[in-house]
């Protein structure tokens, strides 16, 4: 997924459990933010798809996907394990999205 996201202008924030944080528009600017992550998402589900289930040796791989577009407030949090994160409607939006689809 990190190099998909690299290759489409998408940037990883972090992840949580069996969830991948990412943005785009941090690094091209002046791009269509929301193609660019769907074409994101759209290429992830088929990275996994071509490769099949057998050869990652997975029982099961389920994706889904959160969308929003808008702003959000980032910053880092911690003095002893600093992490660098992201807030807002936004990114809550997009959560519950992501919690609430299909799988692939």
């Amino acid at each position: 997924l990190d190099n998909l996201a690299e290759q489409h202008g998408v940037t990883k924030i972090k992840t949580i459990g069996d969830c991948y944080m990412a943005v785009s528009g941090l690094i091209r600017s002046g791009e269509d933010h929301t193609k660019l992550m769907i074409d994101w998402c759209l290429e992830c589900i088929s990275s996994f798809e071509d490769k099949g289930i057998e050869e990652l040796q997975l029982s099961e791989v389920q994706l889904r996907f959160g969308v929003s577009s808008g702003p959000a407030i980032s910053g880092v949090l911690g003095r002893t394990k600093p992490i660098y994160d992201f807030w807002g409607d936004t990114v809550n939006m997009a959560s519950r999205m992501e919690a609430l689809s299909k799988t692939n």
